[in-house]
């Protein structure tokens, strides 16, 4: 009985060591898989920071499915919540916000411009400057990446210009999105008898 055991043993472990060997796999960040790049999404440094409406001091519910929203810099509240570019897992970061002399080290935080449009008026733009320091390595495909300077103008206004308006006719967009550039879209927004909307 323990001759069998001893085999079955022997057997289960030549079987483990032969399907590792036959892993296949395409991911690049894997270091399991034959194609492994220890360089992989560490070419070049994302500049891309995220501004999208302040959540007043609350965390927004995962429905809302923040991973999915399209940012933008247009604003129609006096507060916003500003998060770093996700694929540069070795930078540090610091904010500027406008002439305002105060420098921010977080990854992620949320600022009001409530008392400058008060004093100073909507319809205006605000620069946001995030300095990005990287470490050097031979990773990099630019070695002036390891401090990259990006600023982004956001603006805010009251203007709203009747998009949402129950009473008015249907409105219709035109653009394009991202994903296909060459093809125009329409984007109509609509709402029903009773006003909820539709579209």
């Amino acid at each position: 009985m323990n001759t069998f055991k001893i085999f079955m043993a022997m057997v289960l472990l030549w079987a483990g060591f032969g399907m590792q060997g036959c892993k296949h796999c395409l991911d690049a960040s894997d270091p399991d898989c034959d194609n492994y790049d220890p360089c992989y999404g560490q070419h070049t440094i994302d500049t891309y920071f995220k501004v999208r409406d302040g959540d007043n001091g609350f965390p927004p519910p995962p429905k809302w499915c923040l991973d999915m929203i399209t940012y933008c810099d247009t604003f129609l509240s006096s507060s916003v919540r500003l998060t770093v570019p996700k694929g540069n897992p070795h930078s540090t970061y610091e904010w500027r916000i406008g002439d305002d002399s105060t420098v921010r080290t977080v990854d992620e935080f949320e600022i009001s411009f409530e008392d400058d449009l008060k004093e100073y008026g909507w319809e205006r733009f605000y620069p946001v400057t995030l300095t990005i320091h990287t470490p050097y390595t031979s990773c990099l495909d630019n070695p002036a990446d390891t401090l990259v300077v990006v600023t982004r103008n956001i603006f805010f206004t009251e203007k709203q210009y009747n998009i949402f308006d129950p009473y008015a006719d249907a409105r219709t967009f035109e653009g394009f999105f991202s994903d296909k550039p060459n093809d125009k879209a329409q984007i109509t927004l609509f709402w029903n008898d009773s006003f909820d909307f539709r579209g």
